[in-house]
């Protein structure tokens, strides 16, 4: 469940590609995304970058303003996405007087070691299919349409950032599942969402 601080934030729509912030610095604010998806990046010393965590309804992002520190990584808008921002000091206060609200943030702090975990065993281990196959699953989990068999997709040089895989293999692992019918177009002129054939998806997992 999404908790609701008891002093409202400010909402605020971003474009797709809209960068909320950069490594290095110190936010003066922490935000919750409340609709759409926003990208971590990591960077390397080459200066190549690489996709690190995703974030989406109800998930925050920003933490570290909570504690005067800076942001490791850069977060990109994916699509349009709504969030809510507040002063961190503001935000400190509430919490002072919000044990639900202090309790979700220290839940977000530990899913976000969970999720680390996450990302280096399931998507950056084993064949470049399963790889994939996990990634969508993971995408699908919280229904963003409602359905937790329907997933928007990223695109196919978002998903190798991810899997460490090169876009002309996304493509052809994509290809593949459609052809098998493991990603089924959702509605006709709809681009990116699929309905997955669940089953099918989760035995390409081992692949």
């Amino acid at each position: 469940m999404l908790i609701q601080p008891q002093l409202p934030g400010r909402t605020q729509t971003l474009a797709s590609g809209s960068v909320l912030y950069t490594p290095g610095n110190s936010l003066a604010t922490v935000m919750r995304v409340l609709e759409g998806t926003v990208k971590l990046l990591g960077h390397l010393e080459n200066g190549d970058s690489r996709i690190v965590r995703l974030k989406r309804r109800g998930d925050w992002l920003g933490l570290q303003a909570l504690a005067g520190g800076a942001v490791p990584h850069t977060a990109v808008a994916v699509g349009e996405v709504l969030i809510e921002r507040w002063p961190a000091d503001n935000l400190r206060g509430l919490i002072d007087g919000d044990r639900q609200l202090l309790d979700q943030l220290l839940r977000q702090w530990q899913d976000e070691l969970a999720e680390a975990d996450r990302w280096l065993t399931e998507f950056s281990t084993g064949p470049v299919p399963a790889r994939i196959a996990r990634l969508i699953s993971f995408l699908a989990e919280p229904g963003p349409l409602g359905n937790e068999d329907v997933v928007h997709l990223l695109t196919v040089h978002e998903i190798g950032e991810i899997v460490s895989a090169r876009p002309e293999t996304v493509s052809r692992v994509l290809a593949a599942m459609k052809r098998e019918a493991i990603l089924q177009r959702w509605r006709t002129g709809e681009t990116g969402t699929y309905r997955i054939d669940r089953d099918r998806l989760l035995s390409r997992l081992g692949d």
